[in-house]
């Protein structure tokens, strides 16, 4: 079977979901899987120019030299460079593209982290090439942040996030907060 892990942030020395997702990427492969993994070239929501809420305004990017593409440990590892990010959504034409082009080769397609242009690229891409797609639900924001990112969420939980949370066929919530 052919399994495309969408992430933002790769290798595992990331620690959270990126490292659960580099666990099971290399027991899914071990199982005798063909296993890639798409992601960014940021390793913090601090590294790219635009808003997060790491920084208010960050102007320069900095993204650490990883290699655009790399076999590690037995995974397929393609990283694409954000343009922009506007909190959690990171404006990625490159990502985009593969996705569109590559997506008829993997027989499932299992995005990390809700909230994020990553799964909702995802959730639009496998609806219409009917292709099954699991939502893993990592760093969601929660009533103890600033209210003004509450309301971004709400807003985002009734537009794209209801679209992708209905494209799944399987949504995985990690702590109770999350199944809301």
């Amino acid at each position: 079977m052919r399994i495309l892990q969408i992430i933002k942030g790769f290798p595992p020395a990331l620690g959270g979901s990126s490292n659960q997702v580099y666990l099971l990427s290399r027991e899914l492969a071990r199982l005798g899987n063909d296993v890639t993994v798409v992601t960014t070239t940021s390793m913090n929501n601090k590294d790219i120019r635009g808003f997060s809420t790491g920084r208010p305004f960050t102007l320069r990017s900095t993204f650490p030299e990883l290699p655009k593409y790399e076999v590690f440990d037995g995974l397929e590892v393609f990283r694409f460079k954000p343009v922009f990010q506007f909190w959690g959504y990171t404006l990625n034409p490159s990502m985009f593209n593969f996705l569109i082009t590559n997506i008829k080769d993997y027989d499932i397609v299992h995005a990390h982290i809700y909230m994020s242009i990553e799964g909702d690229m995802a959730a639009i891409i496998t609806r219409f090439n009917d292709i099954s797609f699991i939502l893993t639900a990592y760093d969601l924001l929660s009533v103890r942040r600033a209210r003004s990112l509450n309301m971004l969420k709400r807003v985002y939980d009734v537009t794209l996030g209801k679209h992708t949370l209905s494209s799944c066929n399987v949504a995985i919530a990690l702590a109770e907060e999350n199944v809301k």
